[in-house]
């Protein structure tokens, strides 16, 4: 007999973005299969324990690629061939694959060392090369966070031009995103509809501004007059420089070390954040990051060392292709440049000796490389022909041991373990990680479930690791209101359930969020559904899967519904984004529609939209945080970021007139950056008498705008309420596109201006 539980709670969300804690209510039925599978189903005692998993060891993983002594890949070793040390003492194997940038296929189950007798594992998988090509997801990450100027971004524009038009497979899909967020072309297999965004990727779009760099084959670099190197600022400030250094070198120093770091850690926890949407898609999936390279602090590297970790849990290895291309230092630029002389003098000439930029580039090239060599991907270098490298990473057949083991430091150190991993065949070269900091906070499952919500629900595309469909009911309840019944159906042949012999168990997770035409959250529901299946039950499920009922009452009007599933075992996800309108057809009375899996726009697309207006008083410099307080900022979804501020949203409409007034919104629907041209904000305050006050019109340049992603951008600017008496206001910002056809969209907000 199965036993089937269903617990309802309600969610509320601070945006459509953030998940936060539900409020349990009554429960609510899982709809008609569940009565199918299970005509009656065991009643839970008072007494029965809730259905729970303990929280997992932290588990390290490392890929291994194995070559012979004439460069061939070595594809028969076993677990026994491997010896993994860690800080110099042997670890158990716990897990042993072999995997390959091609699908792989399981062979007969073999339990690894340190499972549960009885439990079902899947054996080691050995890779095979299928009959027909299966669907490809490829991502082109621009690095646009740490480079030096938009000098090659022509370049790149051209090559990715070339590479969907001369590259691209049937059963391909190219996605291409920037780590600032300003680009975000989702995955798809339109070479027509990909050729026109990538004509519309403009530097504009892209978070270029890098006056302090160092580059020596920038033609403007002696203009600049930079004067340090990112490694030599790192050397001052972190004290490993011998000699002394002046007073304002060091400044420089300092202030080019902090956001040069800012900038890494931003980009760190961007791509991260990709390298988890990737886990979720079964198709093969290959990552290029197109990056100049970077040199880490001490604050840095064990963010990248995330990075690699959260690279090697999504199976996903990081290609990279670094975009300048042939390197030219010391023989091109570096012709006006003061003669190479040894060691460090500090002073206004020190970014231009070559040695030093020559150093500091092998340092940059080296950061790339360890991300390349540790998760098994290809690292493209010193050539010009970037479409060459692209067509080497698509084509590529490489293959790689997945080795897994248990983490002696099972707490939240942050402390660094060095690896050795050795095989017992002599004449073979190993390439793997060297080590690994271990994680400086320990989050618990239920933070790990809302993080991974969250993510399914801004990702750039529907996960598919567990098939979904939605189907919809509705009925009227008065003028305009209507019960919308969303029925989600789910697969469950993709999951892995824990097995003791007698009973399939799982734990899963469904989240129905409503959102509106703002893409603003409008209702909200998390059902936990526990599966205790019998055997019969199990394969009853598996030919019908079950479906879980939502229901919401809201107006009449165009939404999108967002289901999102996930299960506790391997914490596999699906999602599926559809639009329903209500009523649904069939009139005001009771209406049945099924929506099948459909492509859904991921931004509004009725004409220019504003999001909510922001008014605030307290702005943070990101290079003014600590490292762990920018870490934490920027791995928040929906968190308030214009450039390189952070902007704090306030607790109440007050107003305190001696101090400057900065307003933030996003706009929607708006081409970056043809249809921003000439943009303007009217501001008027109405008092409680009715008279109006109006600001000077406001031209939102581009000091004042900034991309963040396709059709949508962040509008921020400072005014002065000096001259405002004190009461309160109802506030309007009319903002004007007159090269959007004159589009206009206003957003309102009430203010109370203090003495």
């Amino acid at each position: 007999m199965m036993q089937f539980r269903s617990c309802h709670r309600v969610c509320t969300f601070l945006s459509v973005l953030r998940l936060i804690l539900p409020l349990p209510v009554p429960a609510a039925a899982v709809g008609s299969q569940q009565q199918q599978s299970d005509p009656a189903p065991a009643r839970e005692s008072q007494s029965e324990r809730p259905f729970t998993f303990e929280v997992p060891v932290n588990v390290v993983l490392v890929n291994v690629s194995v070559t012979d002594s004439s460069g061939q890949q070595v594809r028969d070793l076993t677990a026994d061939d491997f010896k993994v040390y860690e800080d110099g003492k042997r670890q158990k194997i716990q897990s042993f694959e072999l995997e390959s940038s091609w699908p792989v296929v399981p062979t007969e189950s073999v339990a690894p060392a340190g499972s549960q007798p009885g439990v079902r594992t899947p054996g080691v998988q050995a890779p095979r090369v299928p009959e027909s090509e299966p669907t490809r997801l490829i991502s082109c990450f621009i690095d646009d966070l740490t480079e030096r100027s938009p000098r090659y971004f022509g370049w790149l524009a051209s090559t990715l031009q070339e590479f969907v038009a001369e590259e691209m497979g049937p059963r391909d899909q190219v996605g291409i995103f920037s780590a600032s967020g300003g680009v975000r072309i989702p995955f798809t297999s339109d070479q027509r509809l990909l050729q026109d965004r990538i004509a519309d990727l403009l530097p504009e779009k892209l978070d270029l501004s890098r006056p302090y760099r160092a580059d020596g084959r920038d033609p403007d670099y002696i203009a600049q007059r930079v004067t340090l190197t990112d490694l030599q600022a790192i050397r001052i400030v972190e004290g490993s420089l011998v000699g002394d250094v002046d007073l304002t070198t060091r400044s420089k120093a300092q202030r080019q070390y902090q956001e040069t770091q800012a900038a890494i850690q931003r980009l760190a926890a961007s791509l991260g954040r990709h390298l988890r949407y990737l886990q979720h898609f079964r198709a093969r999936k290959s990552l290029v990051l197109l990056s100049e390279g970077f040199v880490p602090g001490k604050s840095t590297r064990w963010r990248l060392d995330r990075t690699i970790d959260k690279a090697l849990r999504s199976r996903v290895p990081l290609n990279i292709v670094d975009f300048r291309g042939l390197n030219t230092v010391g023989f091109d630029d570096g012709s006006d440049l003061p003669p190479v002389t040894p060691g460090f003098t500090p002073g206004r000439n020190v970014g231009r000796d070559l040695s030093a930029l020559f150093l500091n580039q092998v340092h940059q090239e080296r950061s790339l490389e360890k991300l390349a060599e540790n998760t098994g991907g290809i690292f493209f270098r010193n050539n010009n022909d970037l479409l060459a490298g692209l067509r080497q990473i698509r084509n590529a057949q490489s293959f790689y041991y997945v080795i897994s083991y248990a983490s002696p430091d099972q707490t939240a150190s942050g402390e660094y373990h060095n690896i050795r991993v050795e095989v017992d065949r002599p004449g073979l070269e190993l390439r793997y990680r060297r080590g690994y900091f271990a994680p400086r906070e320990q989050l618990s499952l239920e933070d790990l479930k809302n993080e991974d919500f969250q993510l399914a629900l801004e990702a750039p595309g529907d996960f598919d690791q567990i098939p979904l469909r939605l189907a919809y009911e509705s009925s009227r309840l008065g003028s305009n209101r209507y019960r919308l019944s969303v029925l989600t159906s789910v697969n469950i042949g993709g999951i892995r359930f824990w097995d003791d012999g007698k009973r399939r168990r799982n734990l899963v997770h469904l989240v129905v969020a409503l959102c509106d035409q703002d893409e603003k959250h409008v209702k909200g529901s998390e059902k936990r559904v526990e599966l205790n299946l019998s055997d019969a039950s199990y394969h009853s499920m598996l030919r019908r899967g079950f479906t879980a009922k939502t229901d919401m009452e809201v107006p009449a009007g165009r939404y999108t519904v967002k289901a999102v599933v996930r299960e506790s075992n391997q914490s596999k996800m699906g999602s599926l984004r559809q639009t329903v309108t209500l009523p649904l057809a069939g009139g005001g009375g009771k209406a049945t529609t099924v929506a099948r899996k459909t492509p859904s726009p991921s931004f509004p697309v009725a004409g220019l939209e504003s999001s909510t207006l922001v008014l605030t008083q307290s702005l943070t410099r990101l290079a003014d945080m600590s490292a762990e307080q920018q870490q934490s900022v920027l791995e928040i979804g929906d968190a308030l970021i214009f450039k390189d501020i952070q902007i704090h949203s306030p607790d109440d409409d007050r107003i305190d007139r001696r101090h400057p007034v900065t307003f933030f919104y996003t706009l929607y629907n708006l081409k970056y950056p043809e249809e921003s041209e000439g943009m303007t904000a009217k501001i008027q305050l109405t008092d409680e008498d009715g008279r109006v006050s109006r600001f000077p019109l406001v031209l939102l340049g581009e000091s004042k705008t900034q991309p963040r992603g396709e059709r949508r951008m962040t509008v921020a600017f400072n005014l002065s309420f000096k001259e405002i008496q004190p009461g309160k206001y109802k506030l309007t910002v009319m903002t004007r596109a007159p090269a959007a056809g004159g589009q206009s969209v206003g957003s309102r907000a009430t203010v109370t201006v203090l003495e």
